[in-house]
């Protein structure tokens, strides 16, 4: 007879924090601005996590990307695959180097 794990509880784990991670990517020019050869970003930039681990959990702070504050909201209100086309960006692509070059640099 095949076991039933349905009322199992998973383990949950919290995503990664790191406070220190969160002021690179906030030192870090727009994620937008950087490929556009024009745009009036606004506002200071904010680390902006690509995903949501779960209701009301953000995705891990590696998980993030330097947009300016009128960048971020757009991308909230729009959702992120519409913000990257309307923009011609990779959001993941653009988390992945910047951790790639913080990790460099530790």
């Amino acid at each position: 007879m095949p076991i039933d794990y349905s009322n199992l509880a998973l383990p949950k784990h919290a995503p990664a924090r790191s406070k220190a991670y969160l002021d690179y990517v906030r030192e870090q020019i727009c994620a937008v601005n950087r490929t556009a050869s024009f745009t009036q970003c606004g506002g200071r930039t904010e680390a902006a996590h690509l995903e949501v681990a779960g209701r009301s959990i953000k995705a891990s702070d590696f998980l993030t990307v330097p947009l300016c504050t009128r960048h971020h909201a757009e991308q909230h209100s729009i959702g992120i695959l519409t913000f990257q086309a309307n923009h011609g960006i990779g959001l993941w692509e653009t988390a992945a180097h910047l951790l790639a070059r913080w990790c460099e640099g530790q």
